[in-house]
């Protein structure tokens, strides 16, 4: 009760009350969007915007020691370490921070600006005196008995509230522990790094048989570029069967790789099967492809002209009918469409 009496007798201006409801109000927006904020780096942002606001009601009431110390070491220390640890953790793929809108950017200038105006126009009408008088200053006993003295601030921490401090150590050594802990912990995968993974991929090849080079890209081993002839996959060997038109495998208009390039497939069944040496990757296939012939290598020159299919007949597909048997071109019906490549 003698608190409360005494906190009724206090004397506030009009400048330090509306500066107390102004700051709190801020204070309490940016709380709630360290809790609500999509991003990591918004909520830290916001957290030390409380810490700002909590550091100038420190100031306001008189405590400049406790103000500067908020401002030194939470904002300026412990809001760091956390940026920091954000940074190492690393944010998501979809936090883009480079697409913030024009107005965005203005408007939290001139917030800025208007803000730092306000707390200055409080301060100042709060505690700077009257034209013609001087300011009551605070006296110091010789035991230092003022309320913003660190000595005093120290003797109370240490004595009176001692267990607390305990409490408060133990829980940031908890703190170090566990980002230790975080950071340096056992991974859920093993890190693969060079010489790991080269090491792997010839235990592959001596189990396996699996090639420890690069895989080629679709494509690579195709002998036409027809749209109905699909794409060989890099990896496997094997016809990609989504890489021709649904609407020419809809019509019946797709050639298999025994249509269009009947050696290439006996190379590829040679590869996969027990004759590698006769396959695609065998050395002799390496040896017969032919050197390109470009400025200064040696090679015949590129093949000029097209290298056009024979003319073959499409038969359309009827839903419910067996496939029919393929047949040459001369016993064909003039009915049916030619098509020429």
């Amino acid at each position: 009760m003698t608190l409360l009496a005494q906190a009724a007798a206090t004397d506030f201006s009009t400048g330090q009350t509306v500066f107390f409801w102004v700051t709190a109000v801020i204070m309490v927006a940016l709380a709630l969007g360290v809790l609500f904020c999509r991003t990591a780096v918004h909520s830290a942002i916001c957290m030390v915007g409380v810490m700002l606001c909590l550091a100038m009601m420190y100031v306001s009431q008189g405590a400049y020691f406790i103000g500067v110390v908020q401002v030194v070491v939470y904002t300026g220390a412990v809001m760091t370490l956390i940026l920091f640890i954000i940074m190492m953790v690393g944010v998501a793929a979809s936090d883009n921070y480079l697409r913030t809108r024009r107005f965005l950017r203005w408007g939290a200038i001139c917030a800025g600006v208007f803000g730092a105006i306000f707390v200055a126009v409080m301060l100042v009408k709060a505690y700077l005196p009257k034209f013609g008088q001087v300011p009551d200053m605070p006296t110091a006993s010789a035991e230092g008995s003022t309320d913003s003295n660190p000595v005093k601030i120290a003797m109370s921490l240490f004595t009176e509230h001692i267990y607390t401090m305990e409490v408060i150590g133990s829980l940031l050594i908890i703190a170090v522990v566990a980002a230790v802990s975080l950071t340096h912990g056992d991974r859920l995968h093993k890190l693969f790094k060079q010489p790991e993974t080269a090491q792997a991929r010839m235990e592959d090849y001596a189990k396996r048989g699996i090639h420890p080079g690069q895989q080629p890209i679709a494509g690579v081993y195709q002998t036409t570029n027809a749209t109905d002839t699909p794409n060989i996959s890099g990896e496997d060997q094997r016809p990609i069967v989504n890489s021709v038109s649904p609407a020419l495998r809809a019509r019946n208009a797709d050639r298999s790789l025994g249509e269009a390039a009947p050696h290439l497939v006996e190379k590829i069944r040679a590869d996969l099967g027990d004759r590698p040496s006769q396959g695609v990757h065998s050395i002799a296939a390496s040896q017969a492809v032919n050197k390109s012939g470009a400025w200064g290598m040696s090679g015949a020159d590129a093949p000029s002209g097209l290298n056009a299919p024979e003319t073959r007949v499409i038969t359309p597909k009827i839903e419910g009918a067996p496939p029919s048997d393929p047949s040459p071109a001369s016993n064909l019906d003039a009915s049916e469409t030619e098509v020429s490549e």
